[in-house]
Parts: structure tokens; C-alpha cells; sequence
């Protein structure tokens, strides 16, 4: 039988051998570690990398949306011109915002003509009566009647103003891709008035109820306003309510505004001129005001009549000349062109290439008033019977020396129409392009009569829009 062998214990490592081993092991950990850093920020600088890449991305992105839409709308834009260059009539054209949301054509009942020429316009003023390049003399004006100023017609953008100016269009278009962005204006009252400066286009002022004044800049750039000045009511007026209805830059250099007030004071209207000296960083300085009997109930519109005369227009139903001397006042320095309105007038238009003012009043009626010969006579009536359209805008077209677009508010709709000085008498072949806003069905309140629109610098687009 065999004998078991004795069990034989396991070597232990010497104390060396295990100091050795744990010197290895600890280099092996610190190089481990300083592998893990390494890789932590390797991957730390991919991620910013790629933070870099995703914003060049989404920027790259945008720029192609921003010129996709461009592209759009120069599409349109040549489309439209296409139409244009073809001469056609232009059709009515009726929007029926609540019942089909868009644009839509409305054929007139008569019918017109292809285009509106010469021939077929009204026969043209002798040559007698023709503008010249200098105004005639004024007529004598009585010993206690302020002396009108000579009108000189301001020279017309475009020297040859052609009859073949309006086409048709299949379907009558806006504006694409409109963009809106709504900033509050610091205000505690509502904004009643705005316009922009006559020689930077990207400066505009606004006025609110109360009648602080507020600058802003459009910045192209941004897409935004930057607000430049607030100034006090008490700069314009210092007694009395101080809401400005309405309000003209100079244009001129474009550092004065002429002011009207809408509420009289002691039955005596009020206006006033205000004047940048240094620039637009500081509130301007009220270098002239008058208050006059003949706007007894206060100012609705003001406009240039030359550098040294205003006129007005209000709810008495005149039209009243301002002389903007440093004299004393004096009724010698004021004058009423005429009172024919029959209700408060809302517009007042100094024609750039004519000596004529035109007013737009409440009563349906646009009423011109002949500089030259000092006489008034009805443009333009918009009365049926229980059917009083309410004119709130008359404006000259910028380049067409016959044209004016005037504004109607009915109970239920408005209306921008277009009206040739030319013509007399309306007609199937004098026919002109008009457009209509309806009332949202179910909405009983009446049209805004603030609701005006504005020509742009060429005269190819018109705004609209309500403070």
C-alpha cells in the first residue's frame, strides 16, 4: 500500500517581490489614468467642435430659408411686372376677408376698355392754361386779407408721366411673405399718429394719446427698432390737453415738426412748429405756436404749405391758413380758405406738383382749393342716400402728377380708390382700379376711421394699416 505524500504549503512572495509588483501596478494606474484624461479631452474638444459645426449649420440653414423666400418673392415680383408691361385695365379688386380669406376679383358690370390712353382720357387743358415751369402772379387780395404764398409746383420725380400706367393681373396678390414684429412703445396711452422723415428713411416718429413723442430707427440689419428719443408732452403744449391728432416733418432739412392739437383751448385751436438744433440725441425746442378762433374746435390735420405757411383742417369744417412768421400774431397772419366741408375734414393734401390743396372730410367730399385762384371746387363726392362715405386720407401719387388715392370708411367696409384729376364726369372708359375691405361677419363694431393707407416711394405699393 502506498504512503501519502506529505502536503507541501505554497510559497510565499518575498517582501521585495511584493513591493516590486506594487510599484508596477501603481505606474500601470497612472498611466491608465493618464490615458482616460487624455481621451476626456480629446472628446471635450470634439464637443465644442461640434457645438461650432451645429451653429454653422443652423446659420447656413437660416441663410438658405432667408434666400429661399427671396427667391419667392422675386419670382412674384417679375410675375407682377409681366402683368404690368402687358397694359391691361385693372379690374376692381374686392377682399372678402371673413367669408374666403384672400383676394379676389371683382369684374365691373361696364365694360372697359384695354387700356387707358390718351385718346380715351379727357381732353387735355389748353396751353394757355398749361403749368409753367414759374407761377403767375397772384391775384390783388383785399387790403385785410393775408397775402397767399406763390405756390411753385415742385419738380416731378419722373419728367414723362405716361397714361398707360395701370394692367391687370389674373389674381390680385399681397405682399409675400410678410414680416411683423411687435414691439411695445413705451407708452401708457395708445399711439395716434406716425410718419416718417422726409430724408432718412429709416427714422420715424410717433405720438401717442397723452402726447409724448417717440424717435425710432429702423435697423435693416436687425430687423428691429431702436428706440432713439421719448420727449414730454409738455415740450409741445403748456396748458391744455396735449394729444397731437396730427403732425408733418419739415421737408426740408427735416429738423422741424409742426404739431396740431386735438383739443381746443378757450375755443381757440392750437399749433405749433418744434425744432432739432443739435441732432436728434436731445429734445428738440418749441420755437413757435399760435391759436387762432378760426379752428375753434381744434386741429385734425396739418400740412407744409411752403416754408412759411401751414394749413389746417378740423371739426368747424375749414380749411385755414397759417402764416409761420416771427410776427405778432394777428388776424392779418391766418386765413380761411374755405368752409365748404359739412363735417370735420380728416386729410389735408399739399399737391407736389400743382398749386392746390385738397381735403378729405367726414361728409363724403374731396374738395381742391386753387392757390392761383383762390376758389374751391368738389373732386370728388362719395354721398348716396343713407350711404355717407367717410373720406380719411387723400394722398398724391409721389410720381404721377394726375393721380390721388383717397381713402372711404363705410359702416361695413373701406374702400381705396383711385381718382384722375383728369377726369370730370365718371364713365365705362374712365373707370379706375378701387379696393375693398369688408367687416368680419358678426363683428358689430363700426370701421376704424384711423385706419389709413400710405403710397411707397415709387409709387408701385400702397400700406394700410390702423394705430
Amino acid at each position: 500500500m502506498a504512503s501519502k505524500r506529505p502536503y507541501a504549503a505554497p510559497a510565499l512572495p518575498s517582501r521585495q517581490q511584493l513591493e516590486t509588483r506594487l510599484v508596477e501596478n501603481g505606474a500601470d494606474l497612472a498611466t491608465c489614468k493618464k490615458d482616460i484624461e487624455a481621451l476626456e479631452a480629446d472628446i471635450a474638444k470634439l464637443q465644442d467642435a461640434l457645438r461650432v459645426q451645429q451653429a454653422l449649420l443652423a446659420k447656413k440653414q437660416y441663410a438658405r430659408e432667408d434666400l429661399e423666400l427671396q427667391r419667392d418673392s422675386l419670382e412674384k415680383r417679375l410675375q407682377r411686372f409681366l402683368l404690368y408691361a402687358e397694359n391691361r385695365t385693372a379690374p376692381i379688386v374686392d377682399v372678402d376677408a371673413p367669408l374666403e380669406k384672400k383676394l379676389r376679383i371683382v369684374k365691373p358690370l361696364s365694360p372697359v376698355v384695354s387700356v387707358i390712353t390718351i385718346t380715351e382720357s379727357p381732353p387735355r387743358r389748353e396751353k394757355k392754361r398749361k403749368m409753367s415751369p414759374l407761377p403767375p402772379p397772384p391775384l390783388p387780395a383785399p387790403s385785410n386779407a393775408p397775402i397767399l404764398p406763390e405756390v411753385r409746383p415742385r419738380t416731378p420725380t419722373i419728367a414723362n408721366f405716361p397714361d398707360q400706367f395701370w394692367s391687370t393681373t389674373e389674381v390680385a396678390k399681397l405682399l409675400s411673405q410678410p414680416r411683423m414684429n411687435m414691439i411695445a412703445d413705451g407708452c401708457s396711452r395708445k399711439m395716434r399718429c406716425s410718419s416718417f422723415h422726409p430724408n432718412n428713411p429709416d427714422l420715424f416718429s410717433t405720438f401717442a394719446d397723452d402726447g409724448t413723442l417717440m424717435l425710432w430707427q429702423y435697423q435693416p440689419h436687425f430687423r428691429d427698432l431702436k428706440h432713439v428719443l421719448q420727449v414730454p408732452p409738455s415740450i409741445f403744449r403748456h396748458t391744455g390737453h396735449a394729444c397731437v391728432e396730427d403732425f408733418q416733418w419739415y421737408p426740408g432739412n427735416g429738423n422741424k415738426i409742426a404739431l396740431g392739437f386735438q383739443k381746443p383751448n378757450a375755443d381757440a385751436g392750437e399749433i405749433c412748429v418744434v425744432e432739432w438744433n443739435q441732432g436728434f440725441a436731445k429734445p428738440p425746442d418749441r420755437v413757435w405756436n399760435r391759436s387762432s378762433s378760426l379752428a375753434s374746435k381744434g386741429v385734425s390735420c396739418i400740412d407744409w404749405l411752403d416754408e412759411k405757411h401751414l394749413v389746417t383742417g378740423g371739426p368747424n369744417h375749414s380749411v385755414v391758413v397759417w402764416k409761420y412768421t416771427d410776427a405778432a400774431a394777428s388776424a392779418t397772419n391766418m386765413k380761411t380758405l374755405h368752409a365748404d366741408h359739412r363735417s370735420e375734414i380728416r386729410s389735408l393734401c399739399v399737391h407736389p406738383h400743382s398749386p392746390s390743396v385738397f381735403s378729405g372730410a367726414l361728409d363724403g367730399l374731396v374738395i381742391g382749393y386753387d392757390l392761383h385762384h383762390q376758389s374751391a371746387t368738389t373732386v370728388l363726392e362719395k354721398r348716396q342716400t343713407n350711404n355717407i362715405a367717410k373720406i380719411n386720407a387723400v394722398l398724391a401719387h409721389p410720381n404721377h402728377p394726375h393721380l390721388l388715392m383717397v381713402s372711404c370708411v363705410h359702416s361695413t367696409q373701406q374702400t381705396m380708390l383711385l381718382h384722375d384729376l383728369r377726369i370730370k364726369t365718371s364713365s365705362s372708359l374712365t373707370s379706375m382700379p378701387s379696393m375693398v375691405w369688408y367687416k368680419s361677419t358678426g363683428d358689430a363694431r363700426a370701421m376704424s376711421q384711423y385706419t389709413t393707407p400710405r403710397w411707397s416711394t415709387a409709387g408701385m405699393h400702397v400700406s394700410c394699416g390702423s394705430t
